[in-house]
């Protein structure tokens, strides 16, 4: 009987936001599992929030070490990223994590400086100096760091 619409043709049409809607035939004053389904859409929405959240927190866990070791070598040569190709260690890492830096995502597919058909530059260092004129600034967060239990019980106070 809950099932089944209580008028063949309703001449109102009720919204519906989810398939699984405890109100997908009309009103419902009481249903037993009604409490269950709104329990467990509360919950995949908390936890897709959560996943989001952790998602971004393991992202700058990556990147913030090499974004801040990028920031100084280029501060090194100047401010050319172009020089920085001089300094010992791995160019295209340094320049994927400025670009981290100061964008504050990974490159759009751009994961190699391999040279242009006109020769000069790759597209990765073409793509972070477009950056560098658009962000003054890092867009690296600060490092988190772990409350005392003395800290935490301040703070609720």
């Amino acid at each position: 009987l809950q099932n089944t619409p209580v008028v063949e043709a309703p001449g109102l049409v009720v919204g519906r936001a989810r398939k699984d809607a405890p109100n997908k035939y009309g009103c419902v004053v009481g249903l037993e599992e009604s409490h269950e389904v709104v329990t467990r859409v509360a919950a995949a929405k908390v936890k897709a929030a959560t996943d989001k959240e952790n998602k971004v927190e393991d992202f700058w866990a990556k990147w913030r070490v090499p974004a801040r070791e990028a920031e100084a070598a280029l501060k090194e040569a100047s401010g050319s990223p172009g020089a920085m190709k001089e300094q010992k260690g791995a160019y295209v890492g340094r320049l994927k994590a400025l670009y981290v830096s100061r964008e504050g995502k990974a490159p759009p597919g751009a994961w190699n400086n391999k040279l242009e058909a006109d020769g000069e530059e790759g597209k990765l260092l073409k793509e972070v100096r477009k950056v560098l004129a658009e962000h003054d600034e890092s867009a690296v967060p600060t490092t988190p760091t772990r409350l005392s239990v003395d800290d935490a019980a301040e703070e609720q106070v």
